[in-house]
């Protein structure tokens, strides 16, 4: 899928949180530039999968939330 398709799985919220964040954590900001840096998203990629689960360890988005943004 399209990164802007991916990312509108995303909340506002969550958006507003992981750019805030990556201001200042290296990790969320790296797994951010991979995203901007893909030519498109899987969802079941492990490195995206890391991803999503590192964002969730810092508060960034619910545990709730994940099988909704990694669905197919």
């Amino acid at each position: 899928m399209s990164k802007l398709d991916f990312l509108k799985r995303l909340t506002f919220a969550e958006r507003v949180a992981i750019e805030t964040a990556a201001e200042t954590d290296a990790e969320v900001r790296v797994v951010k530039q991979s995203l901007l840096a893909a030519d498109e998203i899987k969802v079941d990629d492990p490195e995206m999968v890391a991803g999503i689960n590192l964002y969730v360890s810092k508060g960034l988005i619910l545990e709730s939330r994940v099988a909704e943004i990694l669905g197919s």
